[in-house]
């Protein structure tokens, strides 16, 4: 389920009457609108970009919402990410990283951190690379 101010209007596939309702430990949801999501997850790939129908919560205060994304069992087994509550990681692949505390991802300095983490990863790269060419 995603909160629908992070769809954009060509992002939804379909508009219908079905109401759903989804209960969770912060309360129940309704939705009656799915959209095609593309999103990446640059602290575990910085070139993976995932596409995926999720239901869209419609309330519009994001302040008030607990959840900006809730990712199911459905997504989470296609893609073959390990949730390991033991050493508090989440793995994709090769990739690992740590899980966050809870009110870490509405931390604007944060996010700002992690966004740049993971262009410089993609910078220095390019940059590597462009030096083994040329050596």
């Amino acid at each position: 389920m995603v909160l629908s101010s992070f769809v954009k209007l060509n992002q939804l596939v379909v508009t219908g009457k079905r109401v759903t309702t989804w209960t969770t430990i912060a309360g129940s949801f309704t939705t009656r609108k799915v959209a095609k999501l593309h999103c990446k997850t640059p602290e575990l790939s910085t070139s993976k970009e995932v596409e995926w129908p999720c239901q869209v919560y419609e309330h519009t205060d994001r302040e008030s919402t607990p959840y900006d994304l809730i990712l199911g069992v459905d997504l989470l087994t296609q893609l073959k990410m390990v949730l390991d509550f033991e050493k508090r990681t989440l793995r994709w692949g090769d990739n690992e990283v740590e899980m966050k505390e809870r009110g870490v991802v509405t931390d604007t300095d944060a996010l700002q951190l992690l966004y740049k983490t993971s262009q410089e990863s993609t910078v220095s790269k390019a940059a590597e690379e462009r030096q083994a060419k040329n050596t």
